[in-house]
């Protein structure tokens, strides 16, 4: 008779998580203020993400994966309030309105923006990305009765 295993699973250490962060700057800037203005915005950076538990020490790092990357520019995105999301559709719980006649229509409402050309912009995103190391993110997934009770409410 073969005794049960344990199906505890040991410490997964640490791990390396790639992060992105975007700053605003004017328009058509030069090339030197970029540069000075990235190394600001990796420090900043750096400092917040420590303040949430996230550690950044490129000596620990593959070659490949130290420093920061600098992307851009883009169009600044204009941030929106969020509106209520209204009630969706489903098939299962809209069908007898569907049968009695209801159309259903789109009521038009878009939580998408027209972002505008970067030519067009008075200011210019740059996005930073780097590498932090922290306790290895679990992520507990749903079961399948538990997905249902989601749907239903």
């Amino acid at each position: 008779m073969r005794l049960p295993e344990l199906l505890i699973r040991p410490d997964l250490g640490k791990r390396a998580y790639r992060l992105k962060c975007r700053f605003a700057m004017p328009a058509y800037p030069l090339p030197t203020w970029v540069e000075s203005e990235k190394y600001k915005m990796a420090e900043r950076f750096v400092s917040d993400m420590a303040k949430q538990g996230w550690e950044y020490d490129p000596n620990r790092l593959a070659p490949s994966e130290r420093g920061f990357r600098l992307r851009g520019p883009y169009a600044t995105t204009p941030v929106s309030d969020i509106k209520a999301i209204g009630r969706s559709i489903v098939a299962r719980r809209d069908l007898p309105r569907v049968l009695a006649g209801d159309p259903l229509r789109d009521t038009g409402e878009d939580f998408a923006s027209i972002v505008p050309l970067l030519d067009e912009t008075d200011k210019w995103e740059y996005e930073i990305s780097a590498v932090f190391i922290r306790n290895t993110i679990l992520v507990e997934t749903p079961d399948s009765h538990e997905e249902l009770e989601i749907i239903r409410n």
